[in-house]
This record gives C-alpha cells, sequence and structure tokens, in this order.
C-alpha cells in the first residue's frame, strides 16, 4: 500500500467533519427545535473536535519528517506552510463575508452567529484576521463566521513544535492531556468565579479549552506507530466507540464548565477510538472516493457553508410566499442539508483550487527562495 493510500482515512474523517458541521448548521434553520431532535443535530459540533484531531495527527506526523528533511529551517518553513494554506482562502473569504456585511442587513445575515450590531466593529474584525479571536472572547466568532475555530487551530500551530519536542511517547501524551484538561478546568473557573468574563458560553470555543482536543490527535498518532493488532480487535474500538456514543447521547451533562469531564471531551475520546480503528482496518465502505473528494476541499467548505445555508433559506422562505411549506420538518431538513451539502462542494472545489493551491503553492515559492539563498551564501 503506498503512502497515499495509506492516507486516504485521513481525507475521508475531514469530509465527515464538514458533513457533520453542516447538519448542525443546516438543523438551526431547517430542523423541528423539539429536545429529542436537538440530541441528535447538536453532534454535528463535534465535526470540529474531528477536525482538531485528523489535523494534529496530520501535522505530527508530516512535522516528524519534515524535520529530518528541513534541520534547522524546520520550524520556520512549518509556520510559512501553515500561514499559507490557511491564511489566504481565511482573508479572501473573510473580506466577501464583509462586504456582504456591508451591502446586506447585518442582523439579518447573522442573526445565526447572535452577532447583530451593525456598522462592523472594525477592532473585532482586526482581532479575528490576526487569528487571536481564540483568546478574545468578544470575538470568539466574529467575523467570518466559524472563526473561532481557524483561530484555535492556528494557536495550535504555535505549540506545535514544542509539543513535539516533549510529547515523545504515548505514556507522557497522556499524561499531557489530562495536563491539559486540568488546567482548562481551573482556568476556566477562575474567570467564572470571580467574574472575570461575562461570556461562559465563549469560554467552551476559546483555545484553553480546546487544546486537549489536539492532544488526542497527538496521541492517535503514537498509538497507531507503536502498536499493530490483529483486525478483529481494531473493528472491537469500532464497536466500542459506537456503543459509548449511544449510551453517552442520553447522558445528561451538566452546563459548562461546571463539570470537568466535559461531554467535548469524552465525546473526543469516543472519536479517537472509532478514528484508531476504521483507519487501520481500511474499511472501503467508510473510507469512499465520494467522501474523500469532500475531505480535500473540507476547509473551503467549511469557510463557505455558512452563506450557502443562508441563500438557502432565503430562498425557502420566498418559496413560503407562494406556497404552504412547513420550514422546521425533518423531511426540508433532510434534502436541504443535502443540496447545502452539493453546492458548498462544488463552490469549494474552484476556491480550493485558485485560492487554497495558489496559497500553498506560494508558500512553497518562498521556502525554495529562502534554500536557494541559503544555499549561495553558503557558496561565498
Amino acid at each position: 500500500m503506498d503512502i497515499k493510500s495509506r492516507y486516504d482515512w485521513v481525507d475521508a474523517f475531514r469530509g465527515y467533519a464538514i458533513i457533520l458541521v453542516i447538519l448542525l448548521h443546516t438543523s438551526i434553520r431547517f430542523a423541528p427545535q423539539t429536545e429529542d431532535v436537538m440530541k441528535f443535530t447538536i453532534l454535528g459540533a463535534f465535526g470540529v473536535q474531528l477536525f482538531f484531531i485528523m489535523s494534529s495527527f496530520t501535522l505530527f506526523n508530516s512535522y516528524s519528517k519534515r524535520s529530518l528533511i528541513d534541520g534547522i529551517n524546520t520550524v520556520k518553513f512549518f509556520f510559512i506552510r501553515r500561514f499559507f494554506r490557511i491564511a489566504p482562502a481565511y482573508y479572501l473569504i473573510g473580506i466577501w463575508y464583509i462586504i456582504l456585511s456591508i451591502i446586506t442587513p447585518r442582523a439579518f445575515i447573522y442573526e445565526d452567529t447572535g452577532i447583530t450590531d451593525n456598522p462592523i466593529d472594525w477592532f473585532k474584525t482586526m482581532i479575528g484576521y490576526l487569528f487571536l479571536n481564540g483568546l478574545y472572547l468578544p470575538a470568539i466568532s466574529y467575523l467570518p463566521p466559524g472563526a473561532w475555530s481557524i483561530s484555535v487551530e492556528m494557536m495550535f500551530y504555535l505549540t506545535l513544535p514544542i509539543l513535539f519536542l516533549y510529547l515523545k511517547d504515548i505514556k507522557i501524551t497522556v499524561l499531557a492531556l489530562f495536563s491539559a484538561m486540568t488546567i482548562s478546568y481551573i482556568i476556566n473557573h477562575i474567570l467564572v468565579n470571580f467574574n472575570l468574563v461575562s461570556d461562559r458560553v465563549g469560554l467552551y470555543f476559546w483555545f484553553p479549552n480546546q487544546f486537549p482536543i489536539f492532544i488526542f490527535g497527538v496521541l492517535l498518532f503514537h498509538v497507531r506507530n507503536k502498536f499493530e493488532f490483529k483486525k478483529y480487535i481494531y473493528n472491537c474500538l469500532i464497536v466500542i466507540s459506537i456503543i459509548l456514543f449511544i449510551y453517552f447521547r442520553y447522558m445528561t451533562f451538566f452546563t459548562y464548565p461546571s463539570m470537568y469531564f466535559q461531554q467535548v471531551y469524552i465525546y473526543s475520546f469516543i472519536l479517537f477510538l472509532f478514528v484508531l480503528g476504521v483507519s487501520k482496518t481500511n474499511n472501503s465502505l467508510i473510507i469512499n472516493k465520494y467522501i474523500r473528494e469532500i475531505g480535500k476541499v473540507s476547509f473551503s467548505m467549511y469557510l463557505i457553508h455558512f452563506r450557502t445555508v443562508m441563500a438557502i433559506y432565503i430562498i425557502v422562505k420566498y418559496i413560503q410566499n407562494f406556497i404552504d411549506l412547513q420550514i422546521q420538518s425533518i423531511p426540508l431538513y433532510i434534502i436541504i442539508s443535502i443540496i447545502c451539502i452539493i453546492i458548498t462542494f462544488y463552490i469549494s472545489k474552484i476556491t480550493y483550487k485558485y485560492i487554497e493551491l495558489r496559497g500553498i503553492e506560494f508558500g512553497n515559492k518562498i521556502i525554495n527562495n529562502k534554500e536557494k539563498n541559503n544555499e549561495n551564501r553558503n557558496k561565498i
């Protein structure tokens, strides 16, 4: 099996991650807002945690290889590659959202995110463009929508060289995981108990709370490299993860941050088990070519899908003027979700080709120029 096929499962899980996120955001407008329905649609939120786990695994894996190639330039080249992988699409699509916000009533465009101030708060926008909104709660997901996860991802990049230096084995990684959860718990409770923050819900999104999720990805890297069990063991992990998923779905969790082992960590552990099992069994039903294609353009899909959902909602509301249509219904929710995924996918194929890949090429060009300059200096 070549390297490409070995990591098809990574693209597949990225595909599942963005589908989960889209299912969540379409449910806000098109699914019945009953307790039974919301118990399942809210699970789409954990698509972001699946993104984080896959990102952490991939970066730890690639960093280990790049460190042998880039040598003393490993950290510098890593940051250049990651910046130009994320920033071009993030900035350009962010500009598109700004234009939409100026020409369209903001309270309507962003009512699904809770952002209703008008005109645009340029300070919050600047915080978002500096990728600092993962720490600054008032701008946690200001502009563009969903920006909090991009900021958290970029902050994780800053920690990765340090994590790679110290998280050398499973034991120390598990210790780091529980330490990170404990530190997050302590910090959040200090902020809440001393009334240092007004947005308690926002603490869920910020970097200290999400950082432990990335360590699950590091743990996945070590476990996959360390152990090689029989196939039935990995199939058992898949079954166990599904059983745990069903069991915890019917548990009642205390409101964050009142519970240490909050559900985001529990479900991340379940995702860890499921991903580990599938990645080793290479299940062709789960890792199929269609979901892999979605996974390849998942970053653009994440940035774009918010407005796809809104555009479809506007159209449906317009149609409602002519026919009696119940917007929040299970059948319509399923149909709209499929349409949203398809439309977002094909738009994202374009942005991936002309924005994301161009950004990656530009970053590689900078690295190549730096390497040539170093070679010339050495010759001198």
